[in-house]
């Protein structure tokens, strides 16, 4: 929400109390006076732009689009190109990655961090960093490496965290095969299947070298957090899913 300074024209952020200054002349607001309105939107509208939240970002899928307005002189807009596509957006708020892709070069709010691979990185693809930051064998990862008292207290993730996450080596081979899984769902809100999910995790798991035993660990973890997280997310894929395929 955000309101107009009847003096210089200019918009900035609806004060919390009635009477306030304008951010940019000093000039005392009145809001019962003041002209307001609210810069984002469930609806799309003329000249408005594509822009996630929190609640948008699903494991693999885009749940809700909301659109903004950028024509409202002296709100402080980031530059555009930040949000070119490809990237990987994460959520930050919750325990655990909740990660997806965005194609479509849309916006984002403060709570949803953005990747996108560096220049020249042509070895690697954005959708096999992606498979691996949503796998359960990261989940486990940051679980014990930053532990469970830590995220009951601070439920969020850091850039840090997420930067420091090991990648295992992959092949041209493998990264094709996630590829294709995955490009057609980020903007199908109903996410990937249950035999997909297997199936990637599958390629991460020979990638980390883990095992079923090592799957069997890594579960039985998952399952005494389920106060952290959304347990079906992770648990609705079997163990015996995963390591049932053929490779």
């Amino acid at each position: 929400k955000v309101c107009r300074c009847s003096k210089c024209g200019y918009w900035m952020p609806l004060p919390t109390s009635d009477l306030s200054k304008c951010y940019h002349c000093k000039a005392a607001i009145d809001l019962k006076k003041s002209e307001t309105s609210s810069i984002i939107s469930k609806k799309r509208f003329k000249g408005s732009k594509p822009i996630l939240v929190g609640e948008s970002v699903q494991r693999y899928s885009i749940s809700s689009r909301y659109w903004i307005s950028l024509d409202n002189k002296g709100i402080n807009y980031k530059n555009i190109s930040l949000y070119y596509e490809p990237k990987i957006l994460v959520r930050k708020t919750g325990v655990g990655i909740t990660a997806t892709i965005d194609y479509s070069s849309a916006l984002t709010n403060q709570v949803v961090y953005m990747f996108r691979l560096k220049t020249g990185k042509k070895d690697i693809s954005i959708e096999f960093v992606l498979a691996v930051m949503n796998s359960r064998a990261l989940y486990y990862y940051l679980l014990k490496k930053y532990g469970e008292t830590e995220w009951r207290s601070h439920p969020y993730l850091t850039q840090s965290q997420i930067l420091n996450l090991p990648l295992p080596k992959s092949n041209k081979k493998v990264q094709e095969k996630i590829l294709n899984l995955l490009k057609p769902f980020p903007e199908k809100k109903e996410g990937i299947s249950k035999k997909i999910d297997a199936t990637i995790e599958r390629l991460v798991a020979d990638l980390f070298g883990l095992t079923k035993e090592d799957y069997e660990v890594i579960y039985k973890t998952i399952k005494e957090t389920q106060g952290l997280i959304p347990i079906k997310k992770l648990t609705g894929v079997d163990i015996t899913d995963i390591f049932g395929l053929q490779k």
